[in-house]
């Protein structure tokens, strides 16, 4: 409920995830969930003195590995472009709404109050989609505009329904600095396209986002040119976007992977 605090030997305590958005969900392990529960608030159980187990060993040092810079990514013109298929678009368009996060997981795409829920119609799940990342959403997206958002979209739970919501929702395309590769294969094999474009995603961290607003409907309309992928912002502002291969091309084209299989097997 509004306000309580909750502890779990879970793999996720996104907001929403369990319970209220206004709650406070801890994640820990089975050790310390027990040790709380007993105790009645947070907290762990006796330690043992490290030095009595004789199993033992000292972990083997680590090292961060830093993302590499949008700078590095290589323009269109300097590797081999996939063609078009056929019926795939040439151009796509639509004015940017901003979502200036990373790690905007599944939970926050389509919530897990409704992932069970099988009665909902397509029109009823493209309502509800971003809602549990900003309840505001809807009052900022219009229908048609392109969703750009930072790094790891999609992260969090395999739910198919953070991919198909927004194609129901009626956003042609996401636009992101990278995505978990999970929600990347849920979004092709539901014809629903996804486009990695991190120059985009910085230029909009540096000049035009608004700090503090989750989304945000920027006056700038983009427009993806898929000849040379390459996004425009307007003739004199332009980023190269990684180029979608001929087999995603044609799960988009047909609509996803179970009509691309009837398909073939009528063919």
């Amino acid at each position: 409920e509004d306000g309580e605090v909750g502890i779990s030997a879970t793999n996720r305590n996104f907001k929403g995830r369990m319970g209220s958005r206004d709650a406070e969900a801890y994640l820990a392990s089975p050790a310390v969930v027990a040790a709380s529960a007993l105790n009645g608030y947070i907290c762990g159980p006796e330690t043992q003195d490290a030095s009595s187990n004789s199993n033992q060993t000292d972990a083997p040092p680590g090292r961060i590995l830093e993302k590499s810079s949008s700078d590095d990514t290589p323009a269109a013109g300097d590797v081999d472009l996939p063609g078009l298929v056929d019926s795939f678009p040439l151009k796509i368009g639509g004015t940017i709404v901003f979502c200036d996060e990373d790690n905007i997981n599944t939970d926050g795409i389509y919530a897990g109050k409704y992932t069970y829920q099988d009665g909902m119609s397509p029109e009823e799940m493209g309502v509800v989609a971003m809602d549990n990342y900003d309840p505001d959403f809807n009052d900022s997206y219009q229908k048609g505009d392109l969703l750009v958002a930072g790094y790891n979209f999609g992260t969090g739970s395999s739910r198919e329904q953070a991919a198909t919501a927004l194609k129901y929702k009626g956003v042609p395309a996401v636009i992101a600095g990278s995505y978990s590769a999970t929600y990347v294969r849920n979004a092709f094999n539901n014809g629903y396209l996804c486009l990695e474009c991190p120059q985009l995603v910085e230029h909009l961290r540096k000049n035009q986002s608004e700090a503090g607003i989750l989304t945000n409907r920027m006056d700038v309309n983009a427009e993806v040119d898929f000849s040379s992928w390459s996004l425009s912002l307007g003739p004199d502002i332009s980023f190269p976007i990684a180029p979608v291969g001929e087999a995603a091309q044609e799960l988009v084209v047909a609509g996803g992977l179970e009509a691309w299989v009837k398909a073939q097997e009528s063919a």
